[in-house]
């Protein structure tokens, strides 16, 4: 504002002495409106320097800079601190209200969520329809809750907060802020690709539901108000704060017109996101350990193989490499196998040159025994877009493979999450196992697939590298 003002009005030819904020806001904002139509910047400062929390905060402001008095020193940074802290808690106390809810059939009818955990405070999510707080009229979704009972609960955890209000036995005393800005609503309409959005979380994910992408030139972002990291509340008035994923998959499928989405934003919304998401990625990719016996004909090439490790190396004998043109190359082994046996020799044992000269002194079909990690099966829930579910596939027991992820179509259905991987290979499709179907028979199950499909897969890289190989050459020797 002072930007603004001192050019334009204290060095003007017809300067006007102003001495308070709310003088050089009343002063600027016709020069503002005079320019709106030219820069839209302009526009919004003047709907800004208009709005009653702006004129708010500068009668804080003025009253401050009063009290401090015109020969106090001036620290611009410190005085506007000092000015959105003293206008926030005014706003806080002013939205503060201690409400009595008196407990009916079904206890309080109130729904909560956050905790310290959670990184942000307890806040009612949901008010039930005929409970209670429905009946009391005072609770509104949104409400930041600050005590109960005259307990302080904001650095409390959501189990302590409930804790609290069962402990309560006829009527409790809530203490909450007014806090609405946290919540946001929004009308959606569906496009051809379907809203344009894809969530992340749920109940059976043990974490809250999220907005984990707006897909570019979609209808979410088209709207403009949601945001990833968002905290999916309610759809279509429907309380989904601890709905499943699938349920609200199946939900949103099945909808039809404009939905109205309600959603929890706060300052940590995207990192617990996130933070939710390398948990659940953690938890899908937990090692499983195979063990394999591999039959290796040492030919004039040797086996065609290297080592690391041993007991003077601190770790296992493993494969650390694979050489062209040996033995090794089109077996089973992989890099990263641990060799357990050798010949029937166990190697738990041996130092690295020990393992070395085993694997010298063998001769003619030589038994390798390795173990290997790999990780285990995925679930990966796909909600069906207008477009289908995004992703190509390849292979099938009548071409003599596994069937495999071979691309994700980007901006599709399956591009949401980044939890499908091109070279994830289908064990199950909805729950039927597909490890021994043909390629037709898969396209079919996923084309019947209504509203979403439920995949289980497992990463296998290597062996897709070889069926797109495959795949590759015929495509070539056919032409």
């Amino acid at each position: 504002i002072s930007r603004l003002v001192k050019p334009a009005i204290y060095f003007g030819k017809d300067a006007i002495m102003v001495e308070t904020l709310a003088e050089d806001s009343a002063a600027v904002l016709p020069l503002l409106e005079k320019f709106s139509n030219k820069d839209p910047s302009i526009a919004e400062l003047a709907r800004v320097v208009k709005s009653g929390t702006f004129k708010a905060t500068v009668s804080v402001a003025d009253d401050l800079l009063s009290t401090l008095g015109s020969d106090a020193p001036r620290n611009p940074a410190a005085t506007g601190r000092a000015v959105v802290a003293a206008f926030g808690a005014s706003a806080e106390a002013a939205n503060r209200e201690t409400i009595t809810v008196v407990k009916g059939n079904s206890g309080f009818g109130i729904l909560l969520m956050g905790g310290v955990k959670l990184g942000f405070p307890p806040f009612v999510s949901g008010i039930v329809k005929g409970g209670a707080a429905d009946a009391n009229g005072k609770l509104k979704r949104g409400d930041r809750l600050v005590a109960v009972d005259g307990v302080e609960v904001q650095e409390m955890t959501h189990d302590e907060v409930v804790a609290l209000l069962k402990k309560a036995e006829n009527e409790v005393k809530l203490t909450v802020v007014h806090d609405t800005g946290l919540l946001k609503e929004v009308v959606l309409h569906k496009g051809d690709s379907g809203l344009g959005l894809n969530i992340t979380g749920g109940a059976e994910q043990a974490s809250p539901l999220y907005v984990s992408r707006i897909i570019a030139g979609g209808e979410a972002a088209k709207e403009g108000t949601l945001r990833r990291g968002d905290m999916i509340l309610e759809i279509d008035g429907e309380s989904v704060a601890s709905a499943t994923h699938d349920s609200v998959i199946t939900m949103l499928k099945g909808k039809s017109g404009p939905l109205k989405v309600v959603v929890f934003r706060s300052a940590g919304g995207l990192e617990r996101l996130e933070m939710s998401q390398v948990e659940r990625e953690h938890a899908e990719k937990e090692t499983i350990t195979s063990r394999h016996i591999v039959e290796l004909n040492k030919g004039a090439g040797g086996l065609g193989l290297s080592v690391s490790g041993g007991r003077d190396q601190g770790g296992p004998i493993e494969i650390s490499d694979i050489l062209s043109g040996g033995a090794a190359e089109h077996s089973e082994l992989e890099v990263g196998d641990r060799i357990i046996e050798i010949d029937g020799h166990a190697l738990s044992k041996e130092t690295h040159d020990g393992a070395v000269n085993i694997l010298k002194d063998c001769k003619g079909v030589v038994k390798i025994v390795v173990e290997r990690e790999t990780e285990n099966f995925k679930t990966v829930v796909i909600l069906k877009g207008e477009k289908g579910l995004g992703f190509n596939i390849l292979g099938g027991s009548d071409r003599g493979s596994p069937i495999f992820v071979s691309h994700i179509v980007p901006g599709g259905a399956a591009d949401g999450d980044g939890m499908l991987k091109k070279g994830d290979m289908f064990v199950a499709i909805n729950g039927m196992n597909v490890e021994a179907a043909s390629h037709d028979e898969a396209v079919a199950l996923l084309k019947k697939s209504v509203g979403s499909v439920k995949l289980v897969v497992r990463p296998n890289l290597k062996e897709f590298s070889k069926v797109q190989k495959a795949a590759e050459a015929l495509a070539r020797g056919s032409k």
